[in-house]
């Protein structure tokens, strides 16, 4: 995160980061920082684990719904804090 730090102060557009990103609050965390979060391979191992293509691709919905809380929330917390260059169009990327 300190990296992280120093990265948002640059007045960089369109920083995005990706690290081994599964959870909502990995997601919130992340995106106080930048204005991205990259998720991929959290979204094959739900693919993987699953019984069926249709439980992968709920189970990928719902993880992707709750990610996008998690940056939406993280991008919350910038703005609060002042760090104005932040938007509010935060965004989840994932595998295409």
């Amino acid at each position: 995160i300190p990296m992280l730090m120093e990265i948002s102060l640059m007045e960089i557009p369109n920083r995005s980061v990706g690290l081994g990103v599964s959870t909502r609050e990995q997601a919130k965390s992340l995106a106080a920082y930048a204005d991205g979060v990259i998720v991929g391979s959290a979204f094959i191992k739900l693919l993987l684990e699953a019984k069926s293509e249709q439980e992968g691709l709920d189970a990928i919905s719902h993880l992707a719904k709750e990610l996008a809380l998690g940056v939406r929330e993280g991008g919350e917390i910038a703005l609060e804090a002042g760090l104005g260059f932040f938007t509010e169009n935060k965004r989840v990327f994932g595998l295409a």
